[in-house]
């Protein structure tokens, strides 16, 4: 009797197609992935009941074979009684060569964020040798080379060695073991993206222990939510208590052959697969100068999730600016808007200390000059890209104003690039913020004529500005201990407040405690786990930089369900924020004020390290943190 046609569910499919758009997904392949790849040695890449057989013929002359004997058992044999003949088997079964079908190419034409294979075959490497792939594909053996940076390549990780890795490979779960029983810093990887990511599991011998063994990785869901992302078997058939052990993994069983499931299933989600493909490479390329220079008129649009968050100190988003938000008009903006009026410069530096307001006043200038018809560009320094690129495209593009937040990240070119865009845009006016303590140093940089350059000080919250403030609290419900006092008193706990920088004021007068006691106190009442993931994304946002969820548990040290669901709890609680696929603190002073609070708990090296070791896959981000990492390395 046939077996009925397979139908995806439609919100399954849904799923599966959204990680792919957004380049999330690991492919895990098991023994029987490779079986339909030509083999140097004539035929295909070897099943491992063929193995079996080849191996015992070596190891074991004249014996019939012994079907419970492991592979790994047969392995050593076969190197005992014969190494040269099993080198042939080896090299001459497992390198692959010849008119591979057109199935694999596909497979290796996905968007993947890392691969891991059991197989020992360089299939990958053939393939990246005779198909121009979108993105190239690099083996990595497991046994043989260390966890490095990625760069654009996508990593095809053999978990058991290669070919060229003979006679030191793995093949079997006990050999595996004892290799996991040592420092392994690919193991550690491994856990943390069968953890944080959805993972295609393909192999069609489903009784090789070691798919089960690193399926069983993820670890089970505990108490709470699920958290950790939906995973998929494809395979044509698995009995019926497996089916059962999936269910408590995460895990969906897709009843196809990995042939199948591509033609049938992947392959036909062509537009996602394009968008992941850009994902991807917007993430691991080189930044491109057009990446970095984007357009106030779409920014302005973007939502937020919570604009009252602004209240309790997160970073200003261009949503906090609109009709709904609640970053509120202060009185300074008017006179600040008349002195560029009448002074017409052409560079605007904007300086304060942190937290005082910069970044949203810059971003309420960007939309006032693009209310007037102003093509209005905001720089971002998260992707670090050459200055000449960035000035090849300021050329290219000619807005008439440019916005640049945190201008101290351009370091000591700082204020020359500033007066080279001015002298090679005439009709350019570039506004940026930084703090009061770097300017010095900028201002001597700047050859402008007198006249051309105004700097404007944020000053500290007036009368004025804290009635309003007052009523934004009121309407977004964020009074906290003001909510029981009466106007005249919620007034005098703000002026009280009122000389100090806006976040600080705000946070100190809504809670009742100094600023850095309040951020100290967040990080002594979390349990150590989350003491940790909190430790470890201030680190990278004090070093201007985000991270994943896998990359967070990877350098948190304890990737497990219930590590994912603590770092759920602290973004349920706004206490950490999604900006996208990274994720930071509320604001750069609170990181800095974590950082600082590690550093005299002596508790910075081992985040400082984390942090670091999780990176070192991540080459557009790296070079920062490696720095940031460096300069706090000593500091306990």
């Amino acid at each position: 009797m046939a077996k009925p046609a397979f139908e995806m569910d439609h919100g399954l499919r849904s799923l599966l197609a959204g990680q792919l758009s957004r380049g999330e997904l690991v492919l895990f392949t098991g023994a029987g992935f490779s079986l339909q790849a030509p083999c140097s040695g004539g035929g295909t890449v070897p099943s491992v009941a063929e193995l079996r057989e080849l191996l015992s013929a070596i190891g074991l002359p004249g014996q019939p074979l012994d079907t419970s004997s492991s592979l790994g058992d047969l392995y050593a044999c076969a190197l005992d009684q014969g190494g040269k003949r099993t080198r042939e088997i080896i090299e001459s079964r497992f390198r692959v060569t010849g008119n591979i079908p057109e199935s694999y190419r596909r497979w290796f034409s996905q968007p993947w964020h890392r691969i891991y294979t059991l197989n020992i075959d360089d299939l990958d490497e053939a393939l990246n040798r005779s198909n121009d792939l979108p993105f190239p594909i690099r083996a990595v053996s497991a046994i043989s080379e260390g966890f490095g940076i990625a760069g654009s390549d996508v990593l095809s990780v053999h978990l058991n060695g290669t070919v060229a890795d003979f006679p030191d490979i793995t093949f079997s779960p006990g050999q595996y073991g004892e290799r996991l029983a040592r420092p392994d810093s690919w193991y550690t990887q491994l856990v943390s993206d069968l953890m944080a990511s959805p993972v295609l599991f393909v192999g069609t011998e489903l009784n090789e222990p070691p798919l089960w063994q690193h399926l069983e990785l993820r670890g089970k869901r505990g108490p709470g939510p699920e958290n950790r992302p939906r995973s998929y078997l494809i395979a044509p058939d698995l009995p019926i208590a497996r089916r059962a052990m999936l269910r408590k993994f995460n895990v969906e069983w897709i009843p196809l052959g990995h042939g199948e499931f591509m033609d049938q299933i992947l392959w036909s989600m062509e537009h996602e697969r394009d968008i992941g493909i850009g994902s991807i490479r917007k993430k691991r390329g080189p930044a491109r100068a057009t990446d970095a220079l984007l357009k106030v008129s779409e920014l302005r649009t973007q939502p937020s999730e919570n604009v009252r968050e602004f209240l309790m100190g997160r970073q200003p988003e261009w949503a906090d600016l609109t009709d709904e938000g609640f970053a509120v008009v202060r009185s300074f903006e008017a006179s600040l808007s008349k002195s560029i009026r009448d002074a017409a410069p052409k560079i605007i530096v904007l300086t304060g200390t942190a937290g005082s307001g910069k970044s949203t006043t810059l971003m309420r200038l960007g939309i006032e000059f693009h209310a007037d018809s102003h093509d209005v560009r905001w720089l971002d320094l998260n992707d670090e890209v050459a200055l000449v690129r960035l000035r090849d495209e300021v050329r290219r593009e000619s807005p008439g104003v440019l916005l640049i937040d945190e201008l101290e990240l351009l370091g000591q070119a700082a204020g020359s690039f500033l007066s080279e865009l001015v002298d090679e845009n005439p009709d350019l006016l570039v506004i940026a913020a930084l703090r009061s303590s770097r300017y010095q140093g900028l201002e001597a940089q700047m050859d402008m004529a007198d006249g051309a350059v105004l700097e404007y000080t944020i000053p500290n919250l007036d009368d004025s500005d804290i009635d309003v403030l007052l009523s934004a609290l009121e309407a977004a419900g964020k009074l906290g201990r003001l909510r029981g006092m009466d106007r005249n008193k919620r007034v005098a706990a703000l002026r009280h407040e009122a000389g100090r920088q806006l976040l600080v004021a705000m946070l100190q007068a809504t809670s009742g405690k100094r600023f850095d006691e309040k951020i100290c106190d967040e990080v002594r009442d979390l349990d150590h786990t989350s003491a940790a993931i909190y430790g470890t994304v201030a680190l990278a946002t004090h070093v201007r930089t985000g991270l994943t969820r896998h990359e967070i548990m990877l350098a948190a040290g304890e990737p497990s369900n219930e590590s994912a669901a603590q770092l759920q709890r602290l973004l349920d609680r706004h206490i950490l924020l999604l900006r996208g696929e990274l994720i930071v603190t509320r604001h750069r002073l609170i990181a800095e004020r974590v950082v600082g609070y590690l550093k005299a708990e002596g508790r910075l090296g081992e985040v400082t390290r984390g942090v670091a070791f999780a990176l070192g896959s991540v080459a557009k981000q790296s070079r920062r943190v490696w720095v940031g990492c460096v300069e706090l390395w000593g500091c306990d």
